[in-house]
């Protein structure tokens, strides 16, 4: 072994891989800070989704999150997104924005009058709502729990590919701007 210039003792070894080492830790910061604010991956389980996520009962789908998406308020209609759960304490699920603030929403059961969502809420819901728990049973949630929108399905790789940004049925929604008759006369 050789000293190096503060007088300690380097083994070869590690002296090969000193700036390998240095240099990742050093871009670990970098990396976490990434990961938490910018993207990221996530493993989807259950059948809230399907058939978009998990269209195979039992298997996971691993989907890129795109984190300042959310961060910067680029969350629209139609995108899949990943939310704090308003029920459960700790517990994030996975759905479809159908509206965002200041629109009507009928009821997916087509019962009691259209839903108004209040500024910095949106509705959102499960492409399988037979099995989906979600603003039909909790109403409007606010805008701040979401945490991520779902940009690409990475696994399977039969699935892999964007994920598509599919628009709330017109007899749905109400935007402002639209006849609110045409969408109570839809809902009744």
């Amino acid at each position: 072994p050789r000293a190096n210039n503060d007088g300690c003792v380097i083994p070869g070894m590690w002296r090969a891989y000193r700036s390998s080492f240095v240099a990742a830790a050093s871009s670990a910061p970098l990396a976490i800070a990434f990961t938490d604010h910018v993207a990221t991956l996530g493993v989807c389980e259950g059948r809230s989704m399907q058939p978009t996520i998990n269209p195979i009962p039992g298997e996971s789908t691993v989907v890129l999150l795109d984190k300042w998406a959310a961060r910067s308020n680029r969350i629209n209609r139609g995108d899949v997104v990943i939310l704090h759960s308003p029920t459960q304490d700790g517990s994030m699920v996975l759905k479809r924005i159908l509206a965002v603030g200041g629109d009507y929403v009928a009821r997916a059961d087509g019962r009691g009058e259209p839903v108004y969502v209040p500024k910095g809420h949106c509705w959102v819901e499960g492409d399988n709502r037979k099995m989906s728990h979600d603003s039909n049973h909790f109403g409007p949630v606010p805008a701040a729990m979401i945490t991520a929108r779902v940009a690409y399905k990475v696994w399977p790789l039969r699935e892999a590919g964007k994920l598509e940004c599919i628009p709330a049925p017109p007899e749905r929604v109400w935007q402002p701007g639209r006849n609110f008759s045409d969408l109570r006369s839809s809902s009744s």
